[in-house]
């Protein structure tokens, strides 16, 4: 499917149909798939010319490769075991890396995020800016020694401190790569 063929499906789906927005995605998906599939059957194949060939696509496919990799077994065959690790972590890390120069750029932009209206509700979220969520973003990105409750909790008081404090946060995070344990009993 071209990407005309694309738009004109999608334009023929009412927004609200999630049904026929799954089924296109699925479409989508399995289309893309695909190939990828090929590509990692044949290099997991015994035929070294063809293995070969199908590894160096692989590796130019990069991240696009991450799924099909995970799925395909390799445990009889000790070398493409090892090969399909590094080729999964390779691709994972160029991608993160690629994630985190773009959220990098964004930790500049200071323009605020409009907040949906929310009601009456008890206590309104904090004003947030886009530097505030690249920042969040980023953490989750790269802060793996957290837990998923501590980077709740750390952003969560990350995103109520003032502006100015925000942005020492921020300029901190970029010089010394290390991240404030806002809550130290956030474990």
């Amino acid at each position: 499917m071209d990407k005309n063929e694309l738009n004109i499906q999608l334009n023929r789906i009412d927004e609200n149909d999630e049904e026929a927005l799954e089924n296109l995605s699925q479409k989508v998906l399995k289309e893309v798939r695909t190939p990828l599939e090929a590509i990692i059957r044949i290099w997991s194949l015994p035929d070294k010319n063809s293995s070969a060939k199908a590894a160096f696509m692989i590796d130019e496919l990069g991240e696009l490769a991450i799924g099909p990799l995970l799925t395909v077994d390799t445990s009889k065959d000790v070398p493409k075991q090892i090969w399909r690790i590094s080729a999964i972590v390779e691709a994972e890390l160029a991608l993160r890396t690629k994630i985190a120069a773009h959220l990098d750029k964004l930790l500049d932009d200071k323009t605020p995020v409009p907040m949906p209206d929310f009601g009456p509700i008890e206590e309104p979220p904090p004003p947030r800016r886009v530097c505030d969520e690249a920042y969040t973003a980023m953490r989750q990105l790269l802060n793996v020694t957290e837990s998923r409750e501590q980077q709740f909790m750390n952003i969560e008081e990350f995103l109520h401190l003032p502006d100015k404090e925000k942005d020492a946060e921020i300029s901190k995070v970029r010089k010394l790569k290390k991240w404030t344990e806002f809550l130290e009993d956030a474990e």
